[in-house]
């Protein structure tokens, strides 16, 4: 299967990862041209190598057609902060994810989500010798229950969760965090996960359950978190429903 095949295959899924209020698209890496960015997102890339600058401009180019569907502003720059994270139009949220020669973006309205957060990663074996540092042992016993040849897919699939679950708090919080921070519990009937926050953050306590969903074959892994609008001192359970919500730029 080429790149636009596989572009095409992963729409679907990767909208199937979120609500419908959160816009999602994907395209190939190869097929963005950096000269289509703005010059100040340009700037942010100079003397990048040809495939990072290709990754950072599909990603633009993505978020710009989305965005479009906000009514944004077309001339708004996606810039990187201090931090190195997109700087995102007033009232938007966005994450943004790319991998395995594609790119993909989710954006949504503030007043619906705090956070979003989104990762694609290749359906490889987690390399050996990263399971202690990802896993916890639970869910190192979670990946020893599929046969032994697709154990380090599953790995995978939890560091995948995890990439997207940090994203997605780090927009609220402004955290950074190890990978031990949260506890994933997978349920492969109904391709979602609850993460369990293990300490206290800004505006969450230790305990929270993050929703989300996630995709896993023998080609990809797939994993998508939202952390709604809620007040703060909110901490119940959102909820969350899956569908499909694809808008084409």
């Amino acid at each position: 299967m080429d790149l636009p095949e596989i572009q095409e295959r992963l729409r679907p899924l990767f909208s199937g990862l979120f609500p419908a209020a959160v816009l999602v698209d994907v395209m190939q890496t190869a097929s963005a041209d950096p000269a289509d960015m703005f010059p100040a997102e340009r700037a942010i890339i100079t003397g990048a190598v040809s495939k990072r600058q290709r990754e950072f401009c599909a990603a633009r180019q993505l978020a710009h057609g989305l965005l479009s569907h906000l009514d944004v502003d077309p001339s708004f720059p996606l810039l990187n902060g201090p931090d190195r994270v997109p700087v995102w139009p007033p009232g938007i949220v966005g994450t943004i994810a790319h991998g395995g020669g594609i790119a993909v973006v989710a954006v949504a309205r503030a007043e619906h989500f705090r956070g979003l957060g989104i990762d694609v990663e290749p359906g490889e074996a987690l390399p050996d010798g990263l399971e202690k540092h990802v896993c916890s042992p639970a869910e190192s016993r979670w990946a020893k229950t599929f046969p032994i040849h697709e154990q380090g897919r599953a790995l995978k699939l939890i560091f995948c969760i995890k990439e997207a679950l940090y994203k997605a708090q780090y927009l609220v919080t402004r955290q950074f965090l190890d990978f031990d921070a949260f506890t994933v519990d997978p349920d492969t009937s109904s391709q979602t996960f609850e993460a369990v926050l293990r300490k206290p953050l800004p505006g969450f306590r230790a305990g929270h359950r993050f929703p989300g969903a996630f995709y896993l074959d023998d080609h990809w892994a797939l994993s998508g978190v939202t952390i709604e609008t809620i007040s703060l001192s909110d901490y119940g359970h959102a909820c969350y429903e899956k569908s499909s919500n694809y808008v084409s730029p």
